[in-house]
């Protein structure tokens, strides 16, 4: 297997593709500055073109793509929250409508997230609780009253209270009707 040529004659180089990588490498060694002053200008020259090569990069190695950013957020913290926070108030409907677009498509999670949210901010013990784990281990009944309650929409209720000390565990959770819950927490 040859390597396609464009400027030879026949349209094949004469080394195979391992030995053509090989000779490369060698000459990007030799010509470290000459390479990288021609790379840039063909990116400064291909916005279109380099964009296209990085989303069918990223694309075809994900699973690569996403260690390679958590471990450059975990170095560079301080700087990718800066710079997020400024993009968020520079785009603040375009992040609420992200926000909107996230919680349409997994309102549970959202939820769960912002139950964790809320205990650290309380400053309690707190573990991931699976809304349908304590749907399904409480058959669906409101704890409070007893009765039905309709999958799509009901509360997660704290037997104690997190603004009291109680903590965001499976076993103080409690599946409820939405006005239980609330007249709940106006007693």
């Amino acid at each position: 297997m040859y390597v396609k040529d464009t400027q030879a004659s026949s349209g094949l180089r004469l080394r195979c593709v391992p030995c053509y990588k090989a000779y490369r490498a060698d000459y990007y060694l030799a010509n470290k500055e000459h390479c990288n002053t021609k790379n840039k200008a063909w990116h400064k020259a291909n916005p279109e073109r380099v964009r296209e090569n990085a989303n069918r990069w990223y694309h075809a190695n994900l699973e690569k793509a996403a260690k390679t950013a958590s471990k450059y957020q975990k170095t560079h913290r301080e700087e990718c929250t800066a710079r997020m926070a400024a993009w968020r108030k520079d785009n603040h409907e375009h992040d609420k409508a992200n926000q909107r677009k996230r919680y349409a498509a997994d309102p549970a999670k959202h939820l769960t997230y912002s139950d964790l949210r809320r205990a650290a901010r309380h400053g309690v013990e707190a573990e991931k609780v699976d809304r349908n784990v304590v749907y399904d281990r409480d058959k669906g009944f409101c704890h409070i009253c007893g009765v039905a309650v309709f999958h799509e929409n009901w509360h997660l209720d704290h037997i104690v209270p997190i603004s009291k000390g109680g903590k965001h565990i499976y076993s103080n959770v409690a599946v409820s009707h939405p006005g239980c819950n609330i007249r709940k927490r106006a007693s």
